[in-house]
């Protein structure tokens, strides 16, 4: 990361949400990378043993000095493992609920509660995913948007045109370069994407996972502000000109 003009990263623990011991780091220690996103997964569809967990990686995130945590929330219908939804209602009632008590403690930590879209079939919709960030009604709740996961529904591009402001961290990847994401009229979906980011406030996290991402992200971005890498998985952030 450090080596490609990076200065930070976007970081999920290995074997789940990280435990902040007094007078220690959940991290490594590198001088040249800063934390500057947490990435976790609610793994309970009960709303409160999901905000215990959401509070304390709140407070990891803030001593961290990361601003956003990027957070899934369980599946709709069978899952792999762990608790999932029987319902897709089930799935939005439990996003709104968790995003409504979960604001304040993010206020006052200033690290934003960042929802990822189009998980494990709920949040297919743009529309709706703004309907429940504007529902809790403050400055520290939002979006994550993974452009490539959404390329497979639609247009990650009108994804954040319907999002704007309320977008707190964007993932891309090279497959956004495949031609079965080809945009309409022309040019890669990579390409459509990134010129939609104008509608983002540039201080967001722009993240840059998959193979090669450093590379890559150079053909569409400059100024390097920050890089995640998770076991096994390399992403980059870099801020847009």
């Amino acid at each position: 990361a450090a080596s490609d003009g990076f200065d930070g990263v976007e970081w999920m623990h290995p074997t789940g949400p990280p435990l902040l011991q007094p007078g220690s780091s959940p991290v490594p220690h590198d001088e040249t990378l800063r934390v500057r996103a947490l990435a976790i997964r609610c793994e309970s569809i009960d709303v409160p043993t999901a905000m215990e967990g959401v509070l304390s990686q709140l407070h990891v995130a803030a001593a961290l000095g990361a601003r956003v945590l990027n957070l899934r929330i369980p599946p709709v219908g069978p899952s792999d493992g762990g608790e999932s939804f029987g319902r897709y209602q089930d799935g939005l009632n439990f996003a709104y609920e968790l995003l409504h008590r979960a604001r304040h403690e993010a206020e006052a930590t200033g690290v934003a509660v960042a929802l990822e879209a189009a998980d494990g079939g709920c949040l297919l919709s743009p529309v709706e995913l703004r309907e429940i960030i504007d529902a809790a009604n403050s400055w520290a709740v939002g979006a994550c948007v993974d452009a490539g996961r959404i390329a497979i529904l639609g247009s990650p591009a009108d994804w954040v045109r319907t999002l704007q402001h309320r977008v707190q961290a964007v993932r891309l990847s090279p497959s956004l370069d495949e031609p079965k994401h080809g945009a309409a009229g022309g040019g890669t979906c990579a390409e459509v994407f990134i010129h939609s980011l104008d509608e983002v406030p540039p201080d967001r996290p722009l993240i840059v996972c998959g193979e090669e991402a450093g590379q890559w992200a150079c053909r569409y971005v400059r100024h390097p502000v920050a890089m995640h890498e998770a076991q096994g998985t390399d992403s980059v952030c870099r801020q847009r000109d």
